[in-house]
């Protein structure tokens, strides 16, 4: 999917049957389209996957393949954070066992300086 303004776009859909989605496959298919789109004129500025260790991996990958990175940024997508961080706040039972589980997620926003600061001046 390519978001430009006004417009968001569907590219392509791929059928992976049983091919498992690591991080090499992930970043491989990355580059094959943003190398497709960029063969056409069509400047890409990075692109947004979920969180999980795969795609943390994949962007990596990604990272080190470009040659002028950072003008090209690979990152997870900040709204899927925030939802899943209220789920966990607004679902965390109030008990001292169960809050002492739920501290990495005050890490995870504590060491992004977006979130942390997006998150102190909401505070304010």
């Amino acid at each position: 999917m390519v978001a430009t303004d006004p417009k968001t776009l569907f590219l392509e859909s791929v059928a992976t049957g049983e091919q498992s989605h690591n991080s090499q496959w992930m970043a491989q298919d990355l580059i094959r389209v943003i190398n497709g789109l960029e063969e056409g004129n069509i400047i890409v500025a990075g692109a947004v996957t979920d969180s999980t260790n795969a795609n943390k991996l994949t962007w990596k990958i990604l990272e080190e393949y470009f040659p002028y990175y950072p003008t090209k940024f690979f990152h997870g997508c900040a709204a899927h954070g925030l939802n899943l961080l209220v789920k966990d706040i607004i679902g965390a039972p109030k008990t001292r066992k169960q809050g002492r589980a739920n501290r990495p997620i005050w890490k995870v926003i504590h060491s992004n300086h977006l979130l942390n600061s997006r998150l102190n001046v909401r505070t304010l």
